[in-house]
């Protein structure tokens, strides 16, 4: 996945509206998916537990200023965060798109390390900690139309799926789910969004 790839999702991830988990309950879609989208563990774990190797690419690593409901969400005074965008490979294919955001304050208390994590995932710098918790997840679903996907990018995201071309289903659209929470240490929060791609384990939606 290139940086623009990775640009496009991220955009889609941010632009999300997110729902409480009872709002899915029953559905056979979620159902089918549920216990990838309430893992409260680490995923990068869990998508070892599936394949051979798990790698990360970052693509952004930087400061922002941010004025939206992330604010009030992490309940941060701050206007500033660290932000980091990663695509997560299982294979060497393209399963997991994440964006982590972190308060300014945080970064020099609890997550120090985070502004240096560079391909090492997440998950192997959170969930070791003794204190960690997690809020209840919010889950989203994104809707992406296949013309809306470049040839290459189609290529990438649907390598296994022989039965699709991108002419044939030109008119329709892919529903991938997503999901967020947030992660605390001691009294520092941070906001993880994650969106699974059509490659992934969790599969996808296609009308």
């Amino acid at each position: 996945m290139t940086d623009i790839d990775n640009a496009f999702f991220q955009e889609r991830l941010a632009a999300a509206e997110y729902f409480s988990i009872d709002q899915f309950a029953g559905r056979e879609e979620f159902e089918k998916v549920k216990s990838w989208l309430l893992e409260m563990g680490s995923l990068t774990k869990r998508f070892e537990q599936a394949t051979a190797s798990v790698k990360i690419v970052p693509h952004v690593e930087h400061f922002i200023t941010v004025k939206s409901d992330v604010q009030h969400f992490l309940e941060a005074e701050a206007s500033i965060f660290w932000q980091r965008d990663i695509t997560l490979y299982g294979n060497d294919m393209p399963w997991l798109i994440a964006r982590t955001l972190v308060p300014k304050k945080a970064l020099l208390d609890d997550y120090h390390k985070l502004v240096d994590l560079g391909t090492v995932p997440l998950g192997r710098y959170l969930f070791s900690h003794p204190t960690l918790q997690r809020t209840q997840f919010e889950i989203a679903e994104i809707s992406i139309k296949i013309n809306e996907l470049s040839k290459d990018l189609f290529q990438k995201l649907f390598r296994n799926e022989s039965t699709i071309h991108p002419y044939q289903a030109s008119h329709k659209s892919i529903h991938l789910w997503a999901r967020r929470s947030i992660l605390q240490i001691n009294d520092s929060k941070l906001l993880l969004s994650e969106l699974f791609l059509p490659i992934s384990p969790i599969g996808f939606n296609f009308y």
